[in-house]
């Protein structure tokens, strides 16, 4: 047993000193600090808010968009203050200086209805445009109702739209309000899933077939058994995994702890951080655990098969495939989490890890159909791990060309 722990940390401290580990770490956590100060990093690159010209020598009318706006125009995301102007050469000075972001002139067609021209100084944004369109088409219809006397609550009836009560009989669907958010965290995890787990894999992978081609195995084998190698081999690249998961979930927990962050400043513009599931970070802890244990086992059972490491990259791209499918499948689930298609994929066990993500984040899935996926997961992992340690003891000792027909030669020198 102290071969064991003596290969487990061995390869536990090679791995979180690599500059691998250490550079991915370090780059995605100042991601994940860099998305935690979102908002106060876009209001850096955010230029103020100029005002909006309009002209019209109409009082009237400038009094009916000034009540009609409370002199603010919202356009392009933006909040923009109105300065009147009486003729258009002041305004046309003030945007050559650079002082307004645009400028409208308001006049009224013979049928009363108004011509609005927007000028500015270079580029035209549509939103912009649809914005003011918007606004001045609300302005007509209350100069048309002031003609016909229409009075202002008769006026509001009119603009008002109709009803709609929605009723749904029966809903699957998991936190309605917080969609967005649980779909950029879902997101997040599958893609966490599939490159975590695809790049221990071949880490494996890589590892034993160049232990293996350099003859460093033998000299390995001849002091622990292949058996409680390989085990030390998987478990210790799972904990390095998990070390990354544990810092990356680490630091936004410190940074709102000690007041680094405040939660309702960060990302609640987009993601509502206290909607937060923790049955699914759970859920999506344990997926990756089973997930990387399946695959890292079956790397480990190709790598023990070459011979070279240049084939190492080969012998895991059946593995690679898989987890490519099962992201994509996972990424359309993102938009219809409950076709059957997804229920039914959810339940293979190499799909598993990633796709059933979706469906427990979005749906309210019972107990039973969790317990179930994980079972049929689990299961499927330790037959996996048995084969791969009865492949692993042979295959190790076997040269030459490296292929898959190389199983049933080291089963033979298994039980020899």
């Amino acid at each position: 047993m102290d071969n064991f722990w003596t290969v487990f940390f061995s390869n536990y401290r090679t791995k979180i000193k690599s500059k691998s580990f250490l550079t991915f770490t370090i780059l995605f956590t100042l991601i994940i600090i860099g998305l935690m100060f979102s908002d106060k990093i876009m209001n850096l690159f955010q230029p103020d808010s100029k005002p909006v010209g309009v002209v019209t020598s109409d009082n009237e009318l400038k009094e009916i968009v000034s009540q009609m706006t409370e002199d603010q125009l919202i356009s392009g995301g933006h909040e923009h203050e109105i300065m009147y102007f009486s003729n258009k050469k002041d305004a046309e000075e003030k945007l050559a200086d650079d002082q307004l972001a645009y400028f409208l002139t308001i006049d009224r067609n013979t049928d009363r209805t108004l011509l609005v021209t927007f000028i500015a100084e270079t580029d035209v944004h549509d939103e912009d445009v649809a914005s003011v369109q918007s606004i001045f088409s609300q302005i007509q219809s209350y100069l048309m109702a002031q003609d016909i006397q229409l009075s202002d609550e008769e006026f509001l009836r009119v603009l008002s739209p109709a009803e709609i009560v929605v009723e749904k009989m029966s809903s699957n669907l998991k936190d309605e309000e917080n969609h967005l958010s649980t779909g950029f965290l879902i997101i997040l995890f599958i893609s966490l899933n599939y490159i975590l787990i695809l790049s221990y894999a071949t880490q494996l992978a890589t590892a034993v077939a160049t232990e293996k081609s350099s003859r460093v195995m033998e000299l390995i084998i001849s002091s622990i058994s292949p058996t409680k190698y390989l085990f030390a081999k998987l478990l210790s690249t799972l904990f390095v995994g998990l070390t990354q998961v544990a810092v990356w979930l680490l630091v936004p927990y410190l940074l709102y702890k000690l007041n680094i962050i405040n939660i309702d400043d960060s990302l609640s513009s987009f993601i509502n951080l206290s909607s937060l599931d923790t049955e699914m970070i759970g859920l999506g802890i344990i997926f990756f655990v089973l997930g990387f244990l399946l695959y890292g086992s079956l790397a480990c059972l190709f790598g023990s098969l070459m011979s070279r490491s240049e084939e190492s990259s080969q012998a895991v791209m059946p593995l690679m495939i898989l987890l490519l499918i099962g992201f994509y499948i996972g990424i359309f689930g993102l938009y219809n989490p409950s076709s059957t298609f997804i229920t039914v994929t959810s339940h293979i066990p190499f799909f598993t890890p990633i796709i059933m993500l979706v469906r427990v984040g979005f749906l309210n899935i019972s107990f039973l159909e969790i317990f179930i996926s994980l079972l049929t997961l689990s299961l499927l992992t330790v037959a996996t791990i048995f084969v791969t340690a009865r492949v692993f003891k042979g295959g190790v000792f076997l040269y030459g060309k490296g292929s898959f027909k190389n199983i049933k030669k080291a089963l033979d020198v298994h039980q020899n």
